[in-house]
């Protein structure tokens, strides 16, 4: 049956009408609706939290690698695994007033402990370069850089310097050490490498409280034929 356009206008303004229109006081689905409580997601740990996680993480591993190390040599009653560059460690540090252990963390992390390492244009157990070497007095040839007291000489110096620089914090001496004198930004690889030698500096400490201290007689061992000593981790190459 056709309509008229008149009732076809009332009939859709009707359809068109919410339902409460037609039911007196009745509340509108608006009014009666219960209002949802808006999710709100938990806090994201900030960009300095995670670091920190991370940092964790990353110096509890190397503590561990560290042990390992440090027991592995501790079998032979040195630190280095040879009496003779223990020897030599020890004398440069003191001679240059620096932390034994922390000596011994950064040769370990710059070669470990190998005197014939060699990176890219950087020599022997502190890994430097003939170039900064020579401006602390060397006058050798690069192949005199792998013999282990000359490079400890210069290697302990340079340290010495990065150390006074940093205001003897180890961490910003990492980084000075193995970005030159100059640097002052804390990369991340700066920091990892410090996260190395504060790992290493910890076990050496740890064992030396749980054992007796070296002997006179065993530290004035001669260092001889420590140059020829090899082993098969490479060296960590940091340019100094």
């Amino acid at each position: 049956m056709l309509r008229s356009p008149r009732a076809c206008l009332v009939a859709l303004a009707i359809a068109a009408l919410p339902l409460s229109a037609c039911v007196p006081n009745a509340a509108s689905v608006l009014e009666t609706a219960t209002p949802t409580a808006t999710a709100r997601p938990a806090d994201a740990p900030s960009q300095a939290a995670i670091a920190a996680i991370a940092d964790q993480k990353v110096y509890q591993r190397d503590r561990e690698i560290a042990a390992r190390e440090v027991a592995q040599a501790a079998e032979k009653g040195t630190v280095s695994g040879s009496a003779a560059i223990d020897a030599l460690i020890e004398k440069h540090a003191r001679a240059n007033d620096l932390p034994v252990e922390m000596a011994y963390g950064f040769v370990r992390v710059e070669s470990r402990y190998n005197p014939r390492a060699k990176g890219a244009g950087v020599y022997g157990l502190s890994q430097i370069k003939p170039a900064t070497a020579r401006s602390m007095g060397f006058s050798g040839s690069a192949s005199d850089l792998f013999d282990a007291d000359t490079n400890l000489r210069y290697g302990m110096k340079y340290l010495k310097g990065a150390w006074d620089k940093a205001d003897q914090d180890v961490c910003r001496t990492a980084m000075k050490y193995k970005g030159g004198h100059r640097a002052t930004r804390m990369t991340r690889s700066a920091s990892s490498y410090c996260s190395k030698v504060k790992a290493h500096m910890a076990e050496i400490a740890k064992r030396k409280a749980a054992t007796p201290a070296t002997t006179a007689a065993e530290d004035a061992r001669p260092a001889t034929d420590v140059s020829s000593r090899s082993i098969d981790t490479p060296a960590t190459s940091t340019g100094s």
